[in-house]
C-alpha cells in the first residue's frame, strides 16, 4: 500500500504504489455481501438475518458499516497521498469534486429512477408534482450518504489520528443529542434510509475507524496491526451493545406499573429483540451510535481476517479482487440488473428457485464487470 503519512501525522512522500491485498479482498467480500443482502432480502423465504429490519442489528446491516469502513480507509490513504503530491488545496479540490459526483449520480439512482416509474402519473398530478414527490427524505440513501460523511470530514481528515478520533467522538455525540431531542421521531416519522439527512454524523464513526486501521497497518505493518485491530473491534462492538442496552434499562424505568427488577441487557445483536425501539436501539433506519459503534467493531474483526489470511498469508480470490476493485461500478450495476429483473419476480419464490435466480443475477454483474475492466473503464468509490 502506499505509504503517505509519517508517525507523526505529518505528510511525506510515499513508499510506493503497490495495492494492499487486504483491503481490495475486503471490500470485495464487502460488496459480495450486499449483493446478496439486496437481493434476497424482499423475498419471503429470505432468513431474517439477511434482512433490514431497523429496529435490531442483522447481518444485512453490517455490510453498509463495511462500505464506509473501506470508504474511510481509502479516503485517508488517497488525501494524503494528493496531499503530498499536489498541496492541500489541489486535494481538498480532489474530495469536494468527487463528493459533489457522487450525490450527483445518487440523485439520478435514486430520485429519477423514482420519478421514471411515477411517469404514468404526470398527466393527472403535473410533472413537477411528480418531480417534487420524488426527490423525497428517502432519496438519501448510501451514495449521498458517503458523499456528506466525505464532506463533514474533509477538514480533518488529513490531520493526526488523535484529531481524527476526538473528531468522530464530537460528531458521534452530537448524534446522540440529536436523536433523544427529536431525531428519532422525526426519522420514524418520515421515508428516511439509513440515518437520513443527519445520518452522517454516525456513520462518521466507521469512516474514521477505517482511516485510523490505515495508520495502524502504514505505522506497524500487518503482523503488528493483528493484536490491535482485534482490541479495537472487541472494544467497539462491546461499546455499542452497552449502549443498546440503555434501552432496556430506559424502558423498565418507564413502564407502569414498575418491574419488580429493572432490566439491565439488551437483546443481543443479530437476534429478533424481544423490547419495543427507542433511541438506544441498534437501528440502521436511524443510524443509531450503539449500531455503528458496534457494526465498526465487527468490520474491524473482519477486516482483521482479511489481513491476516491476504497480506500475511496468500489467500485470494479473483472474484473478490474484481468486486472490491470497481465498487462503484458494482454498486450502480447490481441495482440496474435487479431493476431489470425485479418485474418477473415475485415474493414468495422457493429457495431453490431464489438460489437460482441469485447466482444468475450475480453472474451477470460480475460479467459485466469483468467486460468494464477489459476495456479500461474505471469509477472510483
Amino acid at each position: 500500500m502506499d505509504r503517505d503519512l509519517g508517525k507523526t501525522g505529518t505528510v511525506s512522500e510515499p513508499a510506493n504504489t503497490g495495492r494492499l491485498i487486504s483491503l481490495d479482498q475486503f471490500r470485495g467480500y464487502t460488496v459480495a455481501g450486499m449483493f446478496l443482502v439486496n437481493f434476497a432480502g424482499g423475498f419471503d423465504v429470505t432468513p431474517p438475518l439477511l434482512k433490514h429490519h431497523g429496529d435490531y442489528c442483522s447481518y444485512a446491516d453490517t455490510i453498509m458499516a463495511q462500505f464506509f469502513f473501506a470508504v474511510g480507509f481509502a479516503y485517508r490513504l488517497t488525501f494524503l497521498k494528493r496531499q503530498a503530491e499536489v498541496g492541500l488545496r489541489e486535494a481538498t479540490k480532489s474530495a469536494i469534486r468527487r463528493s459533489l459526483v457522487l450525490i450527483l449520480v445518487g440523485i439520478l439512482l435514486y430520485g429519477v429512477g423514482d420519478t421514471l416509474e411515477s411517469a404514468g402519473q404526470w398527466k393527472t398530478e403535473g410533472f413537477l408534482q411528480v418531480l417534487r414527490g420524488s426527490f423525497r427524505w428517502g432519496v438519501i440513501q448510501a451514495l449521498i450518504h458517503i458523499a456528506l460523511t466525505g464532506l463533514w470530514l474533509l477538514p480533518v481528515i488529513g490531520t493526526r489520528a488523535s484529531v481524527l478520533a476526538a473528531f468522530a467522538v464530537g460528531s458521534a455525540l452530537l448524534h446522540v443529542a440529536l436523536i433523544h431531542t427529536f431525531y428519532f421521531d422525526w426519522c420514524w416519522d418520515n421515508s428516511v434510509v439509513d440515518g437520513g439527512p443527519l445520518g452522517f454524523l454516525s456513520w462518521t464513526v466507521p469512516t474514521v475507524a477505517g482511516a485510523l486501521a490505515c495508520d495502524l497497518l502504514r505505522d506497524r505493518g500487518p503482523k503488528k496491526s493483528l493484536l490491535p485491530l482485534w482490541s479495537w473491534a472487541v472494544i467497539l462492538m462491546l461499546a455499542g451493545y452497552a449502549l443498546s442496552c440503555g434501552n432496556a434499562i430506559t424502558q423498565s424505568l418507564a413502564a407502569s406499573p414498575p418491574p419488580s427488577a429493572i432490566r439491565w441487557l439488551a437483546d443481543a445483536p443479530f437476534f429478533r429483540p424481544t423490547l419495543p425501539l427507542g433511541p438506544w436501539s441498534m437501528s440502521q433506519k436511524t443510524a443509531s451510535i450503539s449500531y455503528l459503534l458496534f457494526a465498526s467493531g465487527f468490520s474491524l474483526g473482519i477486516f482483521a481476517i482479511f489481513v491476516s489470511a491476504c497480506d500475511l498469508g496468500r489467500a485470494r480470490l479473483e472474484i473478490l479482487r474484481v468486486l472490491g476493485s470497481r465498487a462503484l461500478a458494482a454498486y450502480i450495476l447490481h441495482i440496474l440488473v435487479f431493476a431489470v429483473l425485479a418485474p418477473f419476480l415475485t415474493r414468495n419464490l422457493s429457495l431453490v428457485i431464489l438460489s437460482l435466480v441469485f447466482l444468475c443475477y450475480f453472474a451477470s454483474v460480475y460479467g459485466l464487470l469483468k467486460i468494464l475492466e477489459k476495456s479500461g473503464f474505471r469509477l472510483r468509490l
